[in-house]
């Protein structure tokens, strides 16, 4: 969390803990807990608790309870607590229980069960396991074990194994293992081992392995499972256990295990004590 070292924070990732530094909260993964100072809730991310100061849930947070009013369900993730206020659900998070109801499955949220009547999976969420039926591998969820089918393997979800092949990794999946073929790690995937060709840690994805260098953990990565020697680990959903050493917990990641010191926890991923 050094401004000098990692310049402001990045997108997605870090925590802001300086608004005259770093402006208002970035999009996405800081927590905004002063309305005067950062306005409205940024999407993704908070929790409106106060319609009449956040004005309507921001986008992706709500929950439509009620098909009949909201209509059918709504994809990924808000919770409108109040209809007459916040108006339907947007988009994003509900479960469609009734095909004869609501249609094929939602993309991204339901699981298509009968391939009869929801036609080739659904992106984001469905497994293709017969290529003749489904064709080549939905992107994000499936695997494509066989790149004479497939061709080089699909963003986000399919390992490269064959550089020859597949060039240099593809963002956000694939492990590039010589960065003399595929230069500095790749954002949101890659492990960076040498900071000194790396530079600090890419955004969403390394590992930082010296605090002293690297400062507190990274936001969506790290696990550091003592405050005085930190240990790797997977991404995503790690704990910061020394905020002494971590400083707040970063959001949607850490668990904000005192909220006297953090503050309340940003929506997605902290649990407020």
């Amino acid at each position: 969390m050094d401004p000098a070292l990692h310049g402001p924070c990045s997108v997605w990732t870090l925590l802001c803990m300086d608004p005259a530094v770093h402006g208002p909260c970035c999009a996405r993964t800081l927590l905004c807990t002063d309305p005067a100072v950062h306005g409205p809730c940024s999407v993704w991310t908070l929790l409106c608790m106060d319609p009449a100061l956040h004005r309507p849930c921001s986008a992706q947070t709500l929950l439509c309870t009620d098909p009949a009013v909201h209509g059918p369900c709504s994809v990924w993730t808000l919770f409108c607590p109040d209809p007459a206020v916040h108006g339907p659900c947007c988009a994003r998070t509900l479960l469609c229980t009734d095909p004869a109801v609501h249609g094929p499955c939602c993309a991204r949220t339901l699981l298509c069960m009968d391939p009869a009547l929801h036609g080739p999976c659904s992106v984001w969420t469905l497994l293709c396991t017969d290529p003749a039926v489904h064709g080549p591998c939905s992107v994000w969820t499936l695997l494509c074990t066989d790149p004479a089918l497939y061709g080089p393997c699909s963003a986000r979800t399919l390992l490269c194994t064959d550089p020859a092949l597949h060039g240099p990794c593809s963002t956000r999946t694939l492990l590039c293992t010589d960065p003399a073929v595929h230069g500095p790690c790749s954002v949101w995937t890659l492990l960076c081992t040498d900071p000194a060709v790396h530079g600090p840690c890419c955004a969403q994805t390394l590992l930082c392995m010296d605090p002293a260098v690297h400062g507190p953990c990274c936001a969506w990565t790290l696990l550091y499972t003592d405050p005085v020697l930190p240990r790797p680990c997977s991404a995503r959903t790690l704990l910061c256990t020394g905020p002494a050493l971590h400083g707040p917990c970063s959001a949607r990641t850490l668990l904000c295990l005192d909220p006297a010191v953090h503050g309340p926890c940003s929506a997605w991923t902290l649990l407020a004590a």
